[in-house]
C-alpha cells in the first residue's frame, strides 16, 4: 500500500500545481486530474496521517530548477559580483551588482525559482543608482539546504540585508513577497520600500487548496494542517502575510496578474488592503511569471523605488 502511495504521489506536484514547468508550488489552484483525487480520496481516508505529513512534507520541499541562463538577457546589467554569506550555518549564493555604498534592492524570488528570475529588474535599478542583490532562497538554486519555508525564508532575508547594511527596498515575488513581509512586519526587519509581486495570503488557505487540487479528504487535511503546524510552531492561522503585513508602516506596491493561476489575485489584494500604506495595480495576461518580464511592471517597480528616495538622493 505503502509503495502504491509513492508512485502515485510522484505525479501530483506535476498535475496539481499548475506551475510552471510542472513543479510543485505551496498553493495550487488548478485541480489534478479525477484519477488523482480520486485515489488520495480513497488513500486519504486509509491513512490519512500518511497522506497528510506526504503533503505537508511536500510543501517545504522545493524542487530545485535550473538556471535557465535570464542573465544574458540583460546585457545593461554589468558584471556581477559572486555573493556567498553563511547564514546560522546554511550558506546561500547569490549576485550583487552595482558600487557598494548606494541604496541596495534586495531582490527575492519565489518558489522553485532562482536569483536570476527578477533579473530584467537589474538593468533599470542600476541605471538609476543603485545597488542591486539577488540571492537564491535556502534549498533554492545554488544555495544550500533542503527544506524550507516563509519562516525560514524571512530569516535568511534578515541575514542578508544585515550583511548589506540598512536597504532601500525590497522586491519580491510570491513566496518571497511573503517573506519580506514577515522579515519587515515579524522580524524587525527594515526597508524604505516593499514591491510585493503575486503575494500569498495566509497558510490556512493554501492548505485548503492544496487539498482541493488532489483530492484530500477532510481527515488528511486536518493531519496536514497539524503537521505544518507543529512544524512552525504556532497555528496556522498565525502564519499569513496578511497578519504580518499590518505591522508595516513603509511605503508599499502590491502587483498582482488577474489571470495568474498559482496564486488568486483575491490574495495580493487582500495584502494590498492590509498593509497600511499600499498602492494594488492589477495586470492581466500575464500568468505567474511572466509578470516578472513585462516591461510596464518593471518601469513601475522601478518608479516606486526611486519615488522612495529622499529627494537629495534621487539625481545622484
Amino acid at each position: 500500500m505503502k509503495e502504491s502511495v509513492r508512485e502515485w504521489a510522484a505525479a501530483v506536484p506535476a498535475v496539481a500545481s499548475g506551475a510552471a514547468r510542472g513543479r510543485s508550488v505551496p498553493s495550487a489552484v488548478r485541480h489534478a486530474p479525477w484519477p488523482v483525487r480520486g485515489f488520495f480520496q480513497v488513500i486519504g481516508r486509509v491513512m490519512p496521517g500518511t497522506v497528510g505529513r506526504w503533503t505537508a512534507r511536500r510543501m517545504i520541499t522545493p524542487q530545485r530548477r535550473r538556471a535557465s541562463g535570464v542573465e544574458s538577457e540583460v546585457p545593461d546589467a554589468g558584471a556581477a559580483r559572486e555573493l556567498v554569506l553563511d547564514c546560522g550555518g546554511l550558506q546561500l549564493r547569490g549576485r550583487q551588482w552595482g558600487p557598494v555604498g548606494r541604496p541596495p534592492v534586495l531582490l527575492a524570488h519565489g518558489w522553485e525559482g532562482r536569483a536570476e528570475d527578477l533579473s530584467r529588474f537589474v538593468g533599470p535599478l542600476l541605471r538609476h543608482g543603485f545597488q542591486v542583490v539577488a540571492m537564491d532562497a535556502p534549498a533554492h538554486g545554488r544555495s544550500a539546504g533542503t527544506r524550507t519555508d516563509v519562516q525560514h525564508y524571512a530569516r535568511a532575508l534578515a541575514c542578508i540585508a544585515d550583511r548589506l547594511g540598512p536597504l532601500h527596498a525590497i522586491v519580491a515575488h510570491s513566496i518571497g513577497a511573503a517573506a519580506a513581509s514577515v522579515y519587515l512586519g515579524e522580524l524587525d526587519g527594515r526597508a524604505r520600500a516593499l514591491a510585493l509581486i503575486a503575494p500569498g495570503g495566509d497558510l490556512l488557505d493554501e492548505t485548503r487548496r492544496v487539498a482541493a487540487a488532489i483530492g484530500l479528504p477532510p481527515a488528511a487535511l486536518a493531519r496536514l494542517q497539524a503537521f505544518l503546524s507543529g512544524h512552525f510552531g504556532r497555528p496556522l492561522a498565525a502564519c499569513s502575510t496578511r497578519r504580518a503585513v499590518r505591522a508595516i508602516a513603509v511605503p508599499a506596491l502590491v502587483l498582482h496578474d488577474e489571470d495568474d493561476r498559482v496564486v488568486p489575485v483575491a490574495d495580493g489584494r487582500a495584502v494590498a488592503q492590509a498593509l497600511p500604506a499600499a498602492r494594488f495595480v492589477p495586470t492581466r495576461g500575464l500568468g505567474h511569471r511572466r509578470i516578472l518580464r513585462d516591461p510596464a511592471v518593471i518601469d513601475a517597480v522601478v518608479g516606486f523605488c526611486v519615488q522612495a528616495l529622499p529627494a537629495s538622493e534621487r539625481d545622484m
